[in-house]
């Protein structure tokens, strides 16, 4: 992907579902070299996307409930799907619970009027494979 500029490449690995993964990323310079380098592996473009994102952070705090804590708010509009809210909670891998860590982050967007059924459990590019594939 490219972010401001520069080429980041990212692996995602499923934990318990589609939107809890384990991530390694790596910076990298030329993006024709990469292109050919994962063509060579065997590895061959699906879908394609193309977002533009906002960043922030909401804090909650304790009294407000089991839920403070520390979030990055992502608001992404992507070509093709629309507009969508992010809300994630970086953790450390070994001692995280998904199912813990999905009903506190629920537990944060209540007060927005946010809950479960606006929840979407695809991925853009899950989605965006769909699409095209119909």
């Amino acid at each position: 992907r490219n972010e401001n500029g520069a080429n980041k490449l990212t692996l995602k690995r499923q934990r318990t579902h589609e939107l809890d993964n384990d991530e390694y990323e790596t910076m990298f310079e030329d993006r024709e070299v990469m292109h050919n380098i994962l063509l060579t592996l065997g590895w061959k473009p699906e879908v394609e996307v193309k977002k533009t994102r906002k960043k922030g952070k909401l804090l909650v705090p304790r009294s407000l409930g089991e839920a403070g804590g520390e979030y990055e708010v992502c608001l992404d509009r992507v070509e093709g799907l629309g507009t969508f809210m992010e809300l994630e909670k970086m953790t450390d891998d070994a001692n995280s619970d998904a199912e813990v860590i999905r009903k506190e982050l629920f537990e944060a967007v209540k007060p927005f009027g946010l809950s479960e059924a606006d929840e979407e459990k695809l991925g853009y590019d899950t989605q965006l494979f769909k699409l095209k594939n119909k």
